[in-house]
């Protein structure tokens, strides 16, 4: 394939004949419970993305405050800006920074299909991954990483 791409930030570019579907942006990220309660008030919640055709990179940080009460099921952050493509799993390549979480501290993530959310995950000692418990997260808990997934 060949073609000129416009300049960064732009949608004027041209590959061939297909004009380069691309977009970004800002979303706000929040950490909830698959199973529902808990209170997670957010001292910081933001998140960033850049979406090329399918493919949606994005970067997310969190900080949970003191008051924070855990709910039921497993950890996970919601209000991704695309909806997951349903594609069998997408599991992120691991979490830049966390700390504070009581318990396992999330090192991966795996992007939910059909819905615009992310579970937190964890490695063991065996290398198994488990998804994070949604009550060990009891507050003054931080997350930050980037990744990407394929939209639907």
């Amino acid at each position: 394939m060949s073609g000129i791409v416009g300049g960064a930030g732009s949608k004027s570019g041209i590959i061939g004949e297909t004009e380069i579907d691309y977009e970004e942006g800002t979303f706000t990220p929040y950490l909830g419970a698959s199973g529902g309660g808990g209170n997670y008030g957010h001292t910081q919640a933001d998140g960033a993305y850049v979406k090329v055709g399918k493919s949606v990179t994005f970067h997310i940080k969190i900080a949970v405050a003191s008051d924070a009460s855990g709910g039921s099921g497993y950890a996970v952050i919601n209000s991704l800006p695309f909806t997951v493509a349903n594609e069998g799993a997408q599991i992120g390549a691991g979490i830049g920074f966390a700390g504070n979480w009581d318990g396992y501290e999330p090192d991966t993530w795996t992007a939910n299909p059909n819905t615009n959310q992310i579970t937190l995950a964890y490695h063991n000692n065996n290398n198994y991954w488990y998804a994070v418990n949604a009550s060990i997260t009891d507050g003054n808990s931080y997350i930050q990483f980037c990744g990407s997934y394929k939209s639907t």
